[in-house]
């Protein structure tokens, strides 16, 4: 996680910090309520920047959420669901940290908050593809082989070499393999170089008109990409930001499977239009291709003028 440090020497001392009553358990002489949340909140975010001691700020946030109840306006309930997430995702208990984040989304639907939302989402998402990850290189076999080779394969896109081209063109084919988890891994990997990133852009500005099975690909890559914890902003507006191009993104059920798919890039004026779902183009004014993130199909949303 980018907010962590990893310590790498400890002295002596801090070994045996652990042996010491917990900080959860002290309690400060007329300690007022609000007091102690605010030291609890501190001291969880501090004992998790240690890797022994995140178990630790887990149950730090527990006791947080015995003290903030539902009702309490002033503390926000939601966030110490997200921290706690946080660090059970540290520990690499997924179902935890899913359960956690989820709570978090319902807190913020309730609250009206479509940018925390949006964000909630994301985060269960990428959970949810850890979790898938942890459990294929669990049990082995072609696809724990297959992930570590396209890890190697990754690996070149962080730098200068002449493999760097074709590994991303080797990546960027696999987001259209028929299994869902190759699909799903070779996206999050070319998500992550900054050059990559700047590939996809190209890919999308220089095709969404002539070849929109491409574009949609990097599109896609693209849309789940961008970070909408964002206040008062829309998706197009952060990508706008992040990547310096003009692209938005929508959602839209499958023509075939009617799965719910998200972050399917179109024209920032496309979203003001309707549009259809086909299972192919039909030679529409302008398309654009998904591909879906369950059954692996192929469809178009088609539009009947050209929005851009």
């Amino acid at each position: 996680m980018g907010f962590l440090r990893h310590i790498f020497r400890r002295d002596r001392k801090s070994r045996y910090t652990s042996l010491r009553p917990s900080t959860l358990a002290v309690k400060h002489p007329a300690e007022t309520a609000d007091q102690e949340i605010k030291r609890l909140w501190q001291t969880a975010r501090r004992t998790a920047l240690t890797i022994g001691k995140r178990q630790e700020a887990v149950d730090i946030c527990t006791k947080l959420l015995d003290l903030i109840t539902p009702a309490d306006q002033e503390h926000d309930r939601g966030e110490v669901f997200h921290n706690r997430a946080m660090y059970y995702r540290m520990l690499k208990d997924y179902d935890s940290a899913i359960k956690d984040l989820q709570q978090e989304l319902h807190f913020a639907q309730n609250r009206g908050q479509q940018q925390r939302v949006r964000f909630c989402k994301k985060l269960i998402d990428e959970t949810r593809q850890l979790q898938r990850r942890a459990q294929i290189a669990q049990q082995g076999g072609r696809k724990a082989d297959f992930f570590d080779q396209m890890t190697t394969q990754a690996q070149k896109l962080w730098s200068d070499s002449p493999e760097s081209g074709p590994a991303f063109d080797w990546l960027f084919q696999q987001l259209r393999d028929s299994d869902a988890d190759i699909r799903t891994e070779a996206a999050r990997l070319l998500a992550q170089p900054p050059k990559s990133l700047e590939k996809l852009v190209n890919i999308y500005n220089a095709q969404h008109k002539t070849n929109p099975a491409d574009a949609g690909l990097a599109g896609r890559v693209l849309g789940r990409k961008i970070d909408t914890n964002y206040p008062n902003t829309s998706p197009a507006q952060v990508a706008k930001s992040m990547f310096g191009t003009d692209i938005d993104f929508i959602e839209a059920t499958c023509f075939h499977c009617g799965y719910h798919n998200e972050a399917i890039p179109i024209p920032p004026n496309a979203g003001k239009n309707s549009f259809k779902r086909r299972a192919n183009p039909e030679h529409a004014p302008y398309s654009v291709s998904v591909i879906c993130d369950r059954c692996g199909q192929e469809y178009f949303l088609i539009w009947d003028a050209d929005p851009t």
